[in-house]
C-alpha cells in the first residue's frame, strides 16, 4: 500500500515537472515570435518612414520603389482632401502591412506681402498700416489719404513693384474640386456608424465618406477623419460641434460663436463666420460661383484661421460681386486671395492677393484704400502653405499625421 502510493505521488511530481517545463518552452517560444513579430513591426516602420521621406523629396511625382533585400515592398500615392494633398504610404512584407497617411503642404518663403490687380487707381494708405515685405500694386505707387481726419502711421519696408491687370489664376485644382463633388454619392446621417454616443470617426486609409445632414443645423456631434459633410441648402455649425480634418460643402455655410475646429469650408454663395471662432492649421474657406451671383465670406470679431482663405470664380467685370471682409482684430496665418473687393483689417502673417482693396470706416467702403492692418509675407519656420498656384516648385513638408 505504501509503495502503491509512493508511486502515485512521484507520478504526480512528474506531471507537475512536466507541465512546469511545458509551460517553460511554450512561454519561451511566445516571448521568441513576440520578439520575431515586434522586429517585423519595426522594420515596416523604418520602411515606411524612409519612403514617406523619399515621396516628399521627389515632389510626390509617382514612381515605382524598388523592394528591398529582407522583403519589404513599399508604396505610396497621393489624394486630394479637399485642396489639400494626402500622401499614402504602405509597406509590406508577406502578410503584415504598415500603413501610413499625411496632410501634406508646401514651404512658401516669397518675400511677397500683398498683390492687388493694376485696373483701379493707385492704392490709398489710411490710418496705421505696417506692411513687412514686397508689394504688387496698381502703378507700382501708394499714396496717403486723409479719412475723418485721424493721423496716418505708415510703415512699408519692401519694393513696390506694378502689378499687372489681373490677379494670378488659381490651379486647377479648385475649379476641379467643385465640380467632381457635385458627382459624389452621398448617404443619409443615419446610416453612418458611431463611436460612441456622439462620436463619428472614418479613417483615411478607407475611401472618402460623403454623409447628406438631414438638416441645416448641426450640434452636439463629433466628426473626425475622412468626412465630407454635404447640405442642399445651408450648414450652421454649432459650437457644440467637433469637426476634425472635415469638409463642409453646401451653398451656404454659416460657423457659430466660439466655434473651435479644423475644417475645409467650400460654398457656392456665402460663408459667415461668427465672434470668437478659431480655424485651426490646417483650415480652408472658399467661395467659388463662375455665375454673376453674389458670393461673400464674412466673419465677426475674434476670428482666427491658419490655411487658406479664397474667394474666387467672377471675371473682372463682376468684382463687386465677390467680397471678403475680415473683422477689425482679425488673425490671419496663410494665404488670402479675393478675385472680388477685399475689406481687410486686423493682422495677416503671409501673402494677400485681391482684385480690389477697400476700406470700411464710418460705414462707408473706400475703395482702392487700405487701412489699420499689419500684413507680413513672413510666417512661422514650421507653417507649410496650401499650394494654390501651378508652378510652385517649393519643397513638399508634412502638415500633419492623420493615420
Amino acid at each position: 500500500m505504501i509503495r502503491a502510493n509512493s508511486l502515485i505521488y512521484a507520478i504526480y511530481i512528474c506531471l507537475i515537472v512536466g507541465i512546469l517545463c511545458g509551460a517553460l518552452l511554450l512561454v519561451g517560444s511566445l516571448h521568441e515570435r513576440l520578439n520575431v513579430f515586434y522586429g517585423l513591426q519595426s522594420e515596416l516602420y523604418l520602411d515606411n518612414l524612409s519612403t514617406t521621406n523619399f515621396a516628399l523629396g521627389n515632389n510626390l511625382e509617382p514612381v515605382d520603389v524598388p523592394e528591398q533585400e529582407d522583403g519589404i515592398r513599399s508604396e505610396y500615392t497621393t489624394r486630394m482632401h479637399g485642396l489639400i494633398e494626402v500622401l499614402e504610404v504602405r509597406s509590406i512584407r508577406d502578410r503584415d502591412t504598415v500603413a501610413s497617411a499625411y496632410l501634406t503642404g508646401r514651404r512658401d518663403d516669397s518675400p511677397l506681402a500683398l498683390y492687388t490687380a493694376d485696373f483701379s487707381d493707385m492704392l490709398n494708405l489710411t490710418g496705421n498700416v505696417k506692411v513687412s515685405g514686397d508689394m504688387k500694386l496698381p502703378l507700382g505707387r501708394t499714396k496717403q489719404a486723409n479719412i475723418n481726419h485721424q493721423k496716418n502711421e505708415i510703415d512699408l519696408s519692401g519694393k513696390v513693384m506694378p502689378s499687372d491687370r489681373f490677379l494670378p489664376e488659381l490651379a486647377d485644382k479648385c475649379a476641379a474640386f467643385y465640380e467632381e463633388s457635385r458627382t459624389w454619392t452621398s448617404q443619409p446621417l443615419s446610416n453612418v456608424p458611431k463611436t460612441g454616443d456622439l462620436l463619428y470617426y472614418h479613417s483615411f486609409e478607407s475611401p472618402r465618406l460623403t454623409v447628406l445632414l438631414p438638416s441645416p443645423l448641426l450640434q452636439k456631434a463629433i466628426f473626425r477623419g475622412n468626412y465630407a459633410l454635404v447640405a442642399r441648402d445651408s450648414i450652421v455649425v454649432d459650437a457644440s460641434t467637433v469637426l476634425e480634418d472635415v469638409l463642409l460643402i453646401a451653398p451656404k455655410i454659416v460657423i457659430g460663436d466660439n466655434f473651435r475646429g479644423t475644417v475645409q469650408a467650400f460654398a457656392t454663395r456665402s460663408i459667415r463666420v461668427g465672434k470668437e471662432v478659431r480655424l485651426d492649421y490646417p483650415s480652408v474657406l472658399c467661395v467659388r460661383n463662375t455665375g454673376k451671383e453674389k458670393m461673400q465670406i464674412e466673419t465677426g470679431d475674434g476670428f482666427s484661421v491658419k490655411g487658406l482663405v479664397v474667394v474666387t470664380g467672377n471675371d473682372f467685370l463682376n468684382v463687386d460681386k465677390a467680397r471678403i471682409l475680415f473683422a477689425d482684430d482679425a488673425r490671419i496665418t496663410g494665404t488670402v486671395y479675393c478675385s472680388g473687393t477685399l475689406i481687410a483689417k486686423g493682422k495677416i502673417n503671409g501673402t494677400v492677393y485681391a482684385s480690389r482693396l477697400a476700406y470700411a470706416f464710418g460705414g462707408t467702403d473706400w475703395l482702392n484704400c487700405l487701412g489699420d492692418i499689419e500684413i507680413d509675407a513672413r510666417k512661422p519656420k514650421q507653417f507649410l502653405d496650401i499650394p494654390v498656384f501651378s508652378g510652385q516648385n517649393h519643397a513638399y513638408g508634412i502638415i500633419k499625421k492623420v493615420l
